[in-house]
């Protein structure tokens, strides 16, 4: 770890150009940026006092916001967490803004940088982390603890590579990531990059740390940290040690049926929602719209924060994508080209991500290509569209049956979605049938 910290600069200067590091001139904005903004707790107290009710920031004291560097924007609209890369520089600025009652946030210089709120304290000698979902969160734990704390810029939606060799030098990483199903997915998926045997979690029932020091009178937040539990688990277990996760689940039923469609009220009264480790197989004759449907289909969940990888091997990628646009717009985009950019960077925004095959591919590669997705960038739903483009590719022996084929990538497919969580949809065409004769397929 030490060699990583201490080279942390020449590492950046060779990923020059890489989306993860801002440039010279990013760098020089977002500091300027830092400069017009004013500290927090250095407002005067009327202003402060507005400041804190409008954000939700009662109980955090004025010390631990200048601890913790937190910014009140030159116009006094926003409240700005600074983002500090590896070698503990400014590397951008979180902005959060109340409008009606809703939160909106932005980062600058762009949201793909990558860093941590809180990392500026922490210390070589540290052995032990404190992972929280958002950077409030990780003003209550740090207040009312003794323990370092960090919070991703990407929050709790992927843990970038370039982050792990930073947390290396942590023996105990606890993640304090809240009562979302989206938020439970989570501490498994970065559990498996940090190393199970290593992580903790805190109780989905224990809430959000801001949320549970400001409902009640007293913090309870050290003994909810002395309860948390590790990721890791004997081959064997007992009742007893699952109890607590099947009080969890009869809790916390509607948060476990998984994410709910948006768009297809009815998909949730027969499905429940999404969720994670699942298959599902889409079928329809030639024409019926099956692309069309599964783009809106996963659009849906993308926009709940579901990170998507589409394989489209039917068709091209920009012509996938215009869909996509189209339906997210939901405006005829060819007729309204001025709003054309507008609604492409809100698009751009969005956690989708798309395989470049084309036509026929060997099963091995496009499961290569998902492995090093999930891996990466944290997929939870992977669409195949579709499986027909994979049928005999590679296969040796060719005298198998067709349909024995189909039922070994299913099977691999399935295999797949428990190995990673990560909920696959396949999009396939039904068995041709011929005329009046139903009992056998061609």
């Amino acid at each position: 770890y030490f060699a990583i910290e201490e080279r942390a600069e020449l590492r950046e200067k060779l990923s020059i150009g890489s989306a993860a590091f801002p440039n010279e001139q990013e760098i020089k904005d977002v500091q300027s940026l830092h400069e017009s903004s004013t500290r927090l707790a250095d407002a005067d107290s009327s202003l402060l006092a507005q400041v804190i009710s409008r954000f939700g920031l009662q109980r955090i004291h004025p010390v631990t916001m200048k601890a913790m560097d937190v910014r009140l924007s030159e116009d006094e609209t926003s409240i700005l967490f600074p983002i500090y890369g590896p070698n503990k520089k400014l590397v951008a600025l979180k902005s959060v803004e109340v409008t009606e009652n809703h939160e909106a946030t932005n980062v600058f210089p762009r949201s793909t940088v990558v860093g941590l709120f809180g990392w500026h304290r922490i210390k070589r000698g540290h052995q032990e982390l404190i992972l929280t979902a958002t950077e409030k969160d990780a003003l209550a734990v740090v207040q009312e603890t003794s323990l370092p704390v960090a919070t991703l810029l990407s929050g709790t939606s992927n843990l970038p590579l370039e982050v792990l060799p930073l947390l290396e030098q942590f023996d105990k990483i606890t993640l304090w990531f809240g009562n979302r199903l989206q938020d439970w997915e989570s501490v498994k998926v970065f559990a498996r990059k940090l190393g199970e045997k290593r992580c903790y979690y805190v109780r989905p029932k224990e809430g959000y740390p801001l949320a549970a020091l400001q409902a009640k009178p007293r913090s309870q937040l050290p003994d909810v940290l002395k309860r948390c539990q590790p990721v890791s688990h004997r081959a064997i277990t007992t009742f007893h040690s699952l109890r607590a996760a099947v009080a969890d689940l009869l809790q916390n039923m509607d948060t476990f049926v998984g994410v709910r469609w948006q768009r297809f009220p009815g998909l949730v009264r027969l499905l429940k929602g999404f969720r994670t480790g699942e298959l599902t197989v889409f079928t329809g004759p030639t024409g019926s719209g099956k692309t069309t449907f599964m783009c809106e289909y996963s659009l849906d969940l993308c926009m709940q924060g579901v990170n998507t990888l589409w394989g489209s091997f039917e068709i091209q990628n920009e012509k996938l994508a215009k869909i996509m646009l189209t339906q997210f717009a939901k405006i005829s985009l060819e007729n309204n080209m001025e709003e054309f950019d507008s609604w492409a960077d809100k698009f751009e925004l969005l956690p989708l991500y798309f395989m470049t095959f084309h036509g026929e591919e060997t099963m091995k590669n496009v499961m290569d290509a998902m492995s090093h997705a999930v891996y990466v960038h944290d997929i939870q739903h992977v669409v195949v569209d579709n499986v027909q483009f994979m049928m005999g590719v590679g296969m040796d022996n060719s005298n198998v049956d067709r349909f024995w084929r189909q039922d070994l990538l299913i099977a691999a497919f399935r295999r797949f979605a428990t190995q990673h969580n990560c909920h696959v949809t396949l999009v396939m065409h039904p068995r041709k049938v011929r005329a009046h004769d139903f009992s056998r397929a061609y």
